[in-house]
């Protein structure tokens, strides 16, 4: 009785229905009350569920037979090669595994170096489709289906695993992820949460994804929807061959490989654990570039929709596809339309909610608020403060950069474009002045540069918009001489001071990253000796601690939320006696 309760509760979009409550004011607070405490006991009975186990392989006999695959195109040298040492010295036997690099870069210097490597470890081995003019070669997709059709091999691996050429695997990785596949026969993929060595101190762009690897995951992990990224993931060979290989449609080949696998019965579990530690882009501006092309390759998927002749995609899998971008590319359109309308609503002077039963609306909206920020305080709370509150929107002073990056992707072919500057590299980051600290430049003209990045500009006005017509909007209530009734239908209303807070807030991130420019730690003074082999490098033990015990401030940054029981206090107050 209780599985058949908690399995309906999961089916109900309970979490999308409250954060809609809050992104539309005009919504009654009854409602608004029904879907918040709704969405509470989901993630009290969703808790109860048992934790993913850690798994371990032990023994080195009859293990399976495993290919990890290493693309790369352009990125730094010694990044690719510590990959590759790192992807050699994982605790698996030598005759059981191989590490194949697939150099679309089609690079001497790494060949040379590769060959040099293959005297220390024979099953390494490098690969390049090499250059072909006029031919389309679909990215990564494409030179992942290289060395999975095109290379010749004695025997077919049982499994194949994928790391990106600036994640290097933990020395269980392979120990960890397998385990999970020979106990279910219908596990196609394993994948793992992304970890980084190189975040700077705070991480105020949550670069590091805390929300996704401590709520999403798990969440997803027990729906049974869980989407594997493209890099520290295991997928079965046969699988891969069933599906004709990694999708060619679009940039994000893991996002359509996952759609495609659940729609087709199979399953995907991603492991929250530590097994890959990788690179986060090294600056604000690789970080704001690297999201955009995310979020414009996500919204690609709706053209998945498309009859063209050029769809590879099988019609029966296109419809979810093509609702994964459109959900995508509504939230997006939503944020900028907010971050837009809330300013003019404010500055219009209009009434925002009927005044009839005005102080029955007025209690309702604030427990509705109140019980919204105690929800997500314990929520940040059960992870250990890992995310603060609001965590998922952290992201909202992007929504202008991601709209421009949408329209650029449909108007003028964004995916094709080849003339994205050098600091969009997410490993490249000495390109990038803003990650230059020891530059000629002096810290005026950083800063100069810094604050009139289109970024930060946009998040400028933005936050001086919203503050300036919360002033006028209450000035104007008082300098009308009229009743508290028409300041809580104005600013006072508190589903609008939310919105507020939230713009505000998000708004100021771009602009403390302006004035203090974020200090990436040096990539190679993060670095030790590998565990396993003395030949290779991996994150120093105090490193990869720092990552897993990172936490933010429980009363947010300077204690701040200490106001918000003060506020609804007052607000509960004025409603009830003045």
């Amino acid at each position: 009785m209780i599985k058949k309760l908690r399995y309906k509760i999961q089916k109900f979009p309970v979490e999308k229905i409250s954060r809609f409550t809050y992104i539309a004011p005009q919504i009654t607070p009854s409602a608004a009350q029904v879907a918040l405490w709704l969405s509470a006991i989901y993630g009290v009975i969703r808790e109860l569920a048992p934790h993913l186990p850690r798994l371990r392989l032990v023994g080195q006999n009859d293990l399976p037979l495993v290919e990890t695959f290493v693309p790369c195109c352009g990125e730094s040298l010694d990044i690719i090669l510590d990959t590759a040492r790192a992807a050699c010295a994982i605790d698996y036997p030598t005759a059981r595994f191989c590490v194949t690099v697939l150099d679309d870069g089609n690079s001497a210097a790494l060949h040379k170096a590769i060959a040099d490597l293959c005297k220390i470890w024979p099953n390494l081995s490098y690969h390049s489709r090499g250059v072909k003019p006029n031919v389309k070669v679909f990215a990564k997709a494409g030179n992942l289906n290289y060395g999975l059709f095109e290379i010749k091999r004695p025997f077919p691996p049982e499994f194949i695993a994928v790391m990106d050429a600036d994640c290097m695997p933990t020395p269980d990785f392979l120990r960890a992820t397998l385990p999970h596949m020979l106990t279910r026969s219908k596990l196609a993929i394993v994948g793992s949460a992304q970890y980084y060595y190189n975040l700077p101190d705070g991480d105020p762009l949550d670069q590091a994804l805390d929300y996704y690897s401590a709520i999403k995951i798990p969440h997803l992990n027990r729906l049974g929807k869980s989407f594997a990224s493209g890099s520290g993931c295991v997928i079965r060979y046969s699988t891969l061959l069933k599906t004709g290989g990694f999708p060619t449609f679009g940039s994000v080949e893991d996002v359509t490989l996952s759609s495609i696998l659940t729609q087709s019965g199979d399953q995907i579990l991603v492991l929250t654990e530590m097994v890959q530690l990788g690179l986060a882009p090294g600056s604000f501006e690789g970080h704001v570039l690297q999201t955009s092309r995310h979020k414009a390759g996500v919204s690609d998927q709706i053209l998945t929709w498309s009859p063209s002749t050029s769809n590879t995609i099988p019609p029966r899998y296109r419809p979810a596809l093509g609702w994964i971008g459109l959900s995508l590319t509504w939230k997006i359109v939503v944020r900028f339309i907010t971050n837009i309308f809330i300013p003019l609503a404010l500055a219009s002077g209009q009434q925002l909610v009927p005044t009839t039963l005005l102080r029955l609306q007025m209690v309702l909206a604030v427990l509705y608020i109140s019980s919204f920020w105690l929800y997500e305080w314990l929520r940040a709370a059960h992870t250990g403060f890992r995310v603060s509150i609001f965590h998922h929107l952290r992201e909202w002073f992007l929504a202008t950069r991601h709209m421009y990056a949408l329209l650029h992707f449909y108007l003028f072919s964004f995916q094709s474009s080849n003339k994205w500057p050098a600091r969009s590299v997410v490993t490249g980051s000495t390109q990038n002045p803003w990650n230059l600290p020891t530059a000629s430049q002096s810290q005026a003209k950083r800063f100069y540069q810094g604050f009139f990045a289109p970024t930060v500009s946009i998040s400028m006005i933005y936050f001086m918009g919203t503050f300036v017509t919360i002033a006028y909007s209450i000035w104007s209530c008082y300098s009308e001489n009229s009743e508290n009734d028409k300041l809580f239908t104005r600013v006072a209303w508190p589903p609008m001071l939310l919105l507020c807070y939230l713009i505000l807030t998000s708004s100021l991130t771009p602009l403390r990253c302006s004035i203090w420019p974020l200090r990436y730690p040096n990539r190679k003074l993060s670095l030790g000796p590998h565990p396993n082999h003395a030949q290779a490098v991996f994150p120093k033990e105090d490193v990869r601690l720092a990552v897993m015990k990172r936490q933010r401030p429980p009363l947010g940054e300077f204690y701040h939320l200490v106001l918000v029981p003060v506020v609804l206090a007052a607000l509960m107050y004025f409603a009830l006696v003045v």
